[in-house]
């Protein structure tokens, strides 16, 4: 049957059971165990952005216990040459195994970082032991428990692993060497498995003509009969989200936003982003002519009365740490902290953090100093920080490697290990995630900068979906997140535009769905938190499909949930004292305003309700 890619069609190959989603495999499982979270091809430009396929053949053929999918894509962009087909073939077969094929033809020369089939392996599998096979011999290890910069295994053309005792899987890889990496270090909820090797030098020319193979090949071996697994995923899925709320533990972090790049008009937006009731406004400005970026920062936070949490692009013994603090002083800015990273190195190196030190003393500046990477957490492990470093403060964003809704929401399970990770390095310094946004507002990768969007496209830091609901539902899920760890702060989007919380003009871009001043559901899901001032967090534990913040006020709780699901799904709160009054709403995808949400059944310290698919709810009890 001929579907559409963007549709998820469900397969079955014997005991395993995945979806497919863009000519990729998803979730590829055996019963209640995750095996793999994916399989996938990638085209990779010479900045390491993703060139999305566009597919003109997608046929699958299902069965029982067995699938076959048939793939034509392109690949291509005109603004940089980029220009290359694929065809793909999936099989599952009924004795557990699934292949895919991958076969391209590069149309034009142009310049990439990678091009390939890529394996994503699932988190819970951090520590847990494996078997690689190189062209070498069999190598035994771990998949890492922290954070890593470094490869845990290259040259791999095999992987084993044992699952539970009742089989193994086995992977292996067909036409070129592969490497492991910890996608965790770019916000990622997986370990990936991909090519080429990262030693070889990149970008690199491929000419027209070139052609490109590879493939995988999964295998699961029974060592006792797997019953009923399908079966079983789908009882899973059907049974009610039971969440329990405990005792409050920390204060809620602090909570502000980025300034918008100068050509986002803000004078029709202050009104709006002071009703959010922000903690502060972040700014990073460069230090070889700060003075712009430093003079728009004060004046909007003076209409916000903000603090600003300010970073410094600057190399050590320039003075462009000094520079820029002089101008900040003679602005009369209010600082809520300061941090400084390296021009190229984009981090912050110890010479570098004693030039800000310097600088604030000589100015008078009683604020705390720190760094970390205004690049992704790879750059913040592979470089580290000063052992005496204030704060450690670090961008998060789900949209690295991949931009489907599904692997948007999925990456957000990959920051406890950042923030476990970023206050080792720190030495339990303050932790400060800065900024949380749908795209990187900063790529470290770029070699020749970003380029150009052709007419009616964003460029590749912002994400047409900003206006709609699924960041609304990966803010509140990077919030709690984030929360339950014990961050100090996170900043949220930039303050409006295109990448904001607010719509607002967007110079040459074009324009935004919703008027100039409108809150858009993101900036919703934000307010709903920051308007409790002095909240303090709950502990809670439930369902992984759900994402769930619970804050205790004085009045009572707030529960704040997101589903993770495209179906409804009815939650089961289980409340930590008893209640005399609840409110219920939701926000749905639409550009909507918060709506009553029935309850379904009540209790004295529990209730019921359904949420809709891919919304979220918010419960407040007293």
């Amino acid at each position: 049957m001929i579907v559409k890619p963007e549709s998820t069609v469900l397969v079955v190959a014997g005991p395993l059971t995945a979806a497919l989603e863009r000519g990729a495999l998803r979730s590829i499982r055996m019963g209640d165990r995750d095996l793999l979270t994916g399989i996938y091809a990638a085209v990779r430009d010479r900045g390491w952005v993703t060139v999305e396929p566009v597919f003109s053949r997608y046929h699958v053929n299902r069965g029982n216990d067995g699938f076959e999918v048939s793939l034509n894509a392109a690949c291509t962009r005109a603004a940089d040459g980029i220009d290359i087909s694929w065809a793909g073939a999936i099989v599952g077969r009924p004795d557990g195994s699934i292949s895919f094929s991958f076969d391209a033809i590069v149309r034009r020369p142009f310049l990439r970082a990678r091009i390939g089939l890529c394996v994503l392996h699932p988190l819970r599998l951090a520590g847990t032991p494996l078997a690689v096979e190189t062209p070498w011999g069999v190598l035994r290890g771990r998949f890492p428990s922290l954070i890593t910069a470094h490869l845990p295994f290259s040259n791999v053309t095999g992987i084993r692993q044992d699952l539970r005792k009742t089989s193994e899987i086995e992977i292996r890889f067909e036409g070129d060497l592969f490497q492991m990496e910890d996608q965790r270090a770019f916000t990622d909820a997986s370990f990936k498995t991909f090519s080429t090797p990262l030693e070889l030098p990149w970008p690199v020319m491929v000419e027209a003509g070139t052609r490109i193979h590879q493939a995988v090949h999964v295998r699961t071996v029974a060592r006792s009969r797997v019953p009923g697994a399908a079966t079983r995923a789908r009882r899973r899925r059907a049974h009610a989200q039971a969440i329990e709320v405990g005792g409050a533990h920390a204060p809620r972090p602090r909570i502000g936003t980025e300034l918008p790049p100068p050509e986002v008009e803000v004078d029709g937006v202050v009104d709006a982003l002071r009703a959010l009731r922000l903690d502060y406004l972040r700014a990073v400005v460069d230090g070889s002519d700060p003075g712009p970026d430093i003079k728009r920062a004060a004046d909007l936070a003076a209409r916000l009365g903000l603090p600003v949490a300010l970073g410094i692009v600057a190399r050590a013994g320039d003075g462009g740490v000094a520079r820029a603090l002089r101008i900040v002083v003679a602005s009369g800015m209010h600082l809520d902290r300061v941090s400084a990273f390296d021009t190229l190195r984009h981090t912050t190196p110890a010479p570098l953090l004693g030039d800000l030190r310097d600088a604030l003393r000589r100015e008078g500046l009683d604020v705390a100093a720190g760094g970390g990477s205004r690049g992704y957490v790879y750059q913040l492990v592979l470089d580290g920080v000063p052992p005496d470093v204030g704060f450690v403060e670090y961008p998060v964003n789900p949209q690295v490697h991949a931009r489907d809704g599904r692997s948007i929401l999925e990456s957000v399970a990959s920051l406890p290990a950042t923030v476990t990770t970023a206050r080792e390095l720190g030495g339990n310094a303050p932790v400060h995630v800065a900024p949380a946004s749908m795209r990187p507002l900063f790529n470290p990768d770029l070699i020749d900068g970003e380029a150009e969007p052709g007419p009616g496209e964003l460029p590749s830091r912002y994400d047409h979906r900003q206006a709609d609901g699924l960041p609304a539902v990966w803010t509140l899920e990077t919030l709690a997140g984030l929360t339950s760890e014990g961050v100090s702060s996170v900043s949220v989007h930039e303050a409006a535009g295109w990448g904001g919380l607010i719509a607002a003009s967007h110079g040459a871009l074009p324009p935004m769905p919703l008027g100039t001043g409108s809150t858009l559901p993101v900036g919703r899901v934000v307010a709903a938190v920051t308007e409790l001032t002095h909240a303090r967090v709950c502990a809670t534990s439930g369902s992984p499909t759900v994402a769930i913040l619970a804050l205790e006020h004085d009045q009572g709780w707030r529960i704040l949930v997101a589903s993770r699901e495209p179906a409804a799904c009815r939650l089961v709160l289980e409340l930590p004292g008893a209640s005399t009054r609840i409110a219920a709403s939701s926000l749905d995808v639409g550009l909507v305003p918060w709506r009553p949400m029935d309850i379904v059944v009540r209790r004295r310290a529990a209730l019921s309700l359904d949420l809709p698919a891919w919304s979220l709810g918010r419960i407040d009890v007293s």
